[in-house]
C-alpha cells in the first residue's frame, strides 16, 4: 500500500509533525460537532494532538488523523510518534529534552500559554501516554 504525505504536513522533529487546518473552510461530516444557533453541539478543539504506540509509523497514525481532519476540519493536529529508546528506557529529562522543540513550537502558537485553549488529547497504547505528559509538564501554568 502506497502512502503520500499530505501537503498540510510539515515536520517539527524527526519524530513530530504539525498538520496545518487540513481541510480548511470544510464543513464537519459529522453533524453532532456542529454548534448550532442555539448553542448545542460539540465545538470543535483548538487543537488536536495524537500521539502514536510504539513502532507505529507514521502513515498509521494518519489514519487517527485523518478522522479528526473530517470532524474537525478547520482544527489544526500535532502528530507525535512514539520514539522506542524513550519508553521504558529514557528518563524524564531525556524524555522532556525530546519534547522540548514541541513544546517551543506550540508556545510560538500561544498554545500553552493560553488557559482557555481546548485541546483534544489522543494517546493510542501505553507508549503514547509515556509521551504525552511531557509537553503538559512544559507548560508555563
Amino acid at each position: 500500500m502506497s502512502w503520500t504525505r499530505p501537503a498540510s504536513l510539515a515536520q517539527i522533529t524527526e519524530f513530530c509533525h504539525w498538520r496545518s487546518s487540513p481541510n480548511v473552510g470544510g464543513e464537519s461530516s459529522y453533524p453532532e460537532f456542529r454548534v448550532g444557533e442555539n448553542g448545542y453541539g460539540v465545538e470543535s478543539p483548538q487543537l488536536v494532538m495524537i500521539f502514536g504506540w510504539a513502532d507505529a509509523k507514521l502513515p498509521q497514525i494518519m489514519y487517527y488523523s485523518d478522522m479528526y481532519a473530517t470532524m474537525h476540519p478547520n482544527t489544526p493536529q500535532l502528530i507525535v510518534e512514539c520514539d522506542n529508546a524513550a519508553v521504558g528506557l529514557g528518563t524524564t529529562s531525556m524524555n522532556m529534552a525530546r519534547m522540548k522543540p514541541v513544546a517551543e513550537y506550540l508556545l510560538s502558537l500561544d498554545m500553552l500559554r493560553d488557559k482557555n485553549c481546548k485541546w483534544l488529547i489522543h494517546t493510542l497504547s501505553s507508549g503514547a501516554s509515556m509521551t504525552s505528559p511531557n509537553i503538559g509538564l512544559m507548560s508555563p501554568h
